[in-house]
C-alpha cells in the first residue's frame, strides 16, 4: 500500500463556514482533518495533499482551479482523491434538478459545484492523467441543510453523477454521524486502516467489495447511534 500511497494526489475540502450565512460547522473540519491525517499516516507525501483550511479561500473558482492544476502535478496513472465534507444543496443543470456541493461562496452568484460539473472536471483531467477508472475517486461526506441550522448527514443517492467513465464516486447511502464526525468518513478510514495494517496492497479489494466493507462498517455505527436512543 505504501508504494501506491507515495503516488497519491489528494484535494481535501472541509467547509465549516459560508459567506453571508450565519452557521458554524466544525464537524466538516474534523472529517477533513481525519482524512488528511490518515493519508499522511499511510505514506502520502504532504506536498501532494492540497487541503482547504481557510473557509474564505475555499471558493468555487479556487476548488476547480486546484483540481485543474493536477494536470501539471500528477503523472499519468497516479491515483487522485477528491474529498469533500460540508453542506450540499439543490441547484439546476439546464432544466434538470440537481444537487451540488457547497463552497464558501455558494450564496453568491458563483453558486455551488453541481454533480454534473464535478464529474466534468475529472473528465477534463482524464486525458492528462489517464482515464483508468480507478485513478480518480470522489469521496463525499455531505450534510444536507439547505444552509439552515439543523444538520443532517445526507445520502449520496441525492446526487445524480450518471455513469462516469473517468472517476469513481463514493459516499454514504444513508445519513449518520457521531461526535467524531461523519460515519462514512470514519468507516472508510477504518477499512483502509485494516488493509494497511495487514500490509495488503491498496488494490486488494475491488470497488464493489470495498464499498460493501465500508457500508457494513457504517451499518455498525448506525446501529450504535440508533441504539443510543433506546
Amino acid at each position: 500500500m505504501a508504494s501506491i500511497a507515495s503516488k497519491i494526489h489528494a484535494i481535501i475540502v472541509g467547509m465549516d463556514k459560508y459567506e453571508n450565512v450565519n452557521i458554524s460547522f466544525e464537524r466538516a473540519i474534523k472529517d477533513a482533518n481525519a482524512m488528511r491525517n490518515f493519508l499522511i499516516e499511510i505514506g502520502v507525501d504532504e506536498k501532494n495533499i492540497i487541503t482547504f483550511e481557510d473557509a474564505k479561500s475555499t471558493t468555487k473558482q479556487e476548488i476547480m482551479k486546484q483540481v485543474a492544476s493536477l494536470k501539471e502535478k500528477a503523472n499519468r496513472g497516479d491515483p487522485i482523491i477528491f474529498y469533500y465534507s460540508g453542506h450540499e444543496g439543490a441547484t439546476n443543470v439546464g432544466e434538470r434538478p440537481a444537487r451540488m456541493i457547497c463552497p464558501y461562496d455558494v450564496a453568491s452568484n458563483e453558486g455551488g459545484i453541481s454533480d454534473t460539473a464535478l464529474v466534468q472536471i475529472f473528465d477534463e483531467l482524464a486525458p492528462f492523467c489517464g482515464n483508468n477508472i480507478v485513478s480518480f475517486v470522489i469521496l463525499i461526506e455531505a450534510y444536507f441543510t439547505a444552509l439552515q441550522s439543523v444538520f443532517l448527514d445526507c445520502s449520496i443517492q441525492e446526487f445524480d453523477f450518471g455513469n462516469p467513465s473517468s472517476c469513481i464516486v463514493m459516499g454514504p447511502d444513508r445519513g449518520a454521524y457521531t461526535d467524531a464526525g461523519g460515519a462514512f468518513t470514519q468507516a472508510m478510514i477504518q477499512v483502509l486502516s485494516d488493509i494497511h495494517e495487514k500490509q495488503q496492497p491498496l488494490d486488494y479489494m475491488t470497488v464493489q467489495s470495498f464499498s460493501a466493507h465500508v457500508q457494513a462498517n457504517i451499518q455498525l455505527k448506525y446501529d450504535e447511534i440508533c441504539g443510543s436512543f433506546f
